[in-house]
């Protein structure tokens, strides 16, 4: 794994424990979170899937973006001689 890879994943873990963590603090009923959670209430579910989704997609379409633009810029041909190089 590269280390933006291993960003995202820590980042991800944070957000998937900090989410319920906060409802827990923040209502101070755990029991109605740790329900919630078993049970599968989609709106806390996509609440806490939904931001890492959207992470990690922006991402890849970020990182393949620049990878792309690094390869149709980074190509070595000499336009004014019509050397293209070696294949």
């Amino acid at each position: 794994m590269t280390r933006l890879q291993k960003i995202g994943v820590v980042i991800s873990v944070l957000w998937l424990t900090g989410l319920p963590i906060y409802l827990i603090v923040h209502s101070g009923n755990w029991k109605t979170v740790g329900y919630a959670l078993i049970v599968g209430n989609s709106t806390l579910w996509s609440m806490m899937l939904g931001p890492v989704v959207l992470f990690v997609s922006i991402g890849v379409i970020t990182l393949d973006t620049v990878r792309w633009i690094r390869r149709q810029f980074g190509r070595h041909d000499d336009i004014h001689t019509g050397y293209r190089g070696t294949r």
